[in-house]
């Protein structure tokens, strides 16, 4: 379904529209004329709404004075994609209401600018889980993931942001209000199949169709348990094998496995407290496994040991992690290689 409110909307192109205020201060405009890898842009001006009535008149009065506009959310971005070469940055980290969440039907109303994180936390308080994961959860916006498609480890088992996006209001490029959402019939086989799940459409979009201004997102239980684990192989077909028989045979159901090269390895030695990496490994594979009950733990522990031990002679020095505190350890280590990289200069 998609909807365009037309209410108010100014379509005479011939007539300047008077500017919203504009930041100006290039002290404050620095701070968003560069991404975390150091991607910088040539933004002359910056503006931070606090509703969507401001950006569709940001919107329209930049379009109506032919000023290029880039949607931001927190940078926290490596490409690039929310810096640009002229015009002016629209940041959306003031608009970050967590709207509503509905926990019989699963639902959560949010505006883009809220932090991802905050949101998960949120989320999780009330019983239930957003299972996109993304590295950068703690420095990126809801937005940011939306505009991006970002998925993170655990899109293995539960996909990346487009699948979990089930509406989104968006301003476009004329200053339309338009509202999307995706069909909640199990069963659609009329008209074009486009339409079905129309929110698709604009994720993974980076601001091009528009600006994303509400974000309707669907919620799973939480996973009553999770163990981590790590294992060192000495090449890198050998974790390739162990990667590939673990994701396509049917007895195992990891929720993530990512791959950490000879490289990584040597960004996290200095970080790897009370963890013995070997001197011979060149590559580790990092996987999260769910499970209900003690019992069922060691089941899967009874099939992931013996896979460990056929791919690799460094079994004995393979990590599993239960309690919070241990699997905080290895998290933070993985996730220090993508933090290091932004801080290596380009």
């Amino acid at each position: 379904m998609i909807l365009i409110n037309y209410e108010n909307i100014y379509l005479n192109s011939r007539r300047k529209l008077s500017m919203p205020k504009m930041i100006t201060d290039p002290e404050i405009i620095a701070a968003y004329n560069e991404d975390a890898l150091g991607i910088k842009g040539k933004f002359k001006g910056l503006f931070r709404p606090d509703s969507e009535a401001e950006v569709i008149d940001m919107v329209r009065a930049c379009a109506s004075n032919k000023m290029p506009l880039t949607a931001q959310g927190l940078r926290s971005s490596l490409t690039g994609a929310a810096i640009c070469e002229k015009g002016a940055a629209l940041s959306l980290e003031r608009m970050k209401r967590l709207i509503d969440i509905d926990l019989e039907r699963k639902i959560a109303v949010i505006e883009p600018g809220i932090v991802l994180s905050d949101f998960k936390k949120a989320v999780e308080e009330a019983g239930l889980m957003y299972a996109p994961d993304p590295t950068s959860a703690q420095e990126c916006t809801l937005g940011g993931n939306v505009a991006t498609n970002a998925s993170g480890s655990r899109s293995l088992k539960y996909g990346a942001t487009i699948n979990w996006v089930q509406g989104l209001r968006i301003v476009d490029g004329r200053g339309r209000v338009l509202e999307v959402k995706n069909g909640i019939s199990e069963k659609m086989c009329a008209g074009y199949g486009a339409m079905y799940r129309p929110a698709q459409l604009f994720v993974g979009s980076e601001g091009t169709l528009g600006i994303v201004t509400r974000i309707e997102v669907s919620l799973t239980a939480l996973p009553a348990n999770v163990f981590v684990g790590i294992v060192f192989f000495r090449d890198l077909k050998s974790a390739i094998d162990f990667t590939m028989e673990a994701i396509h045979e049917p007895a195992y159901k990891p929720v993530s496995m990512e791959f950490l090269d000879q490289g990584c390895l040597e960004i996290i030695r200095p970080k790897a407290k009370g963890i013995a990496i070997p001197a011979d490994a060149r590559a580790m594979i990092y996987f999260e496994q769910e499970y209900n009950d003690d019992s069922e733990k060691g089941r899967w522990l009874n099939l992931w040991f013996p896979l460990i031990e056929k791919h690799t002679p460094f079994s004995d020095d393979t990590q599993m992690a239960d309690s919070p505190k241990e699997k905080r350890h290895l998290y933070d280590l993985r996730h220090h290689v993508p933090s290091k990289r932004k801080k290596a200069p380009l």
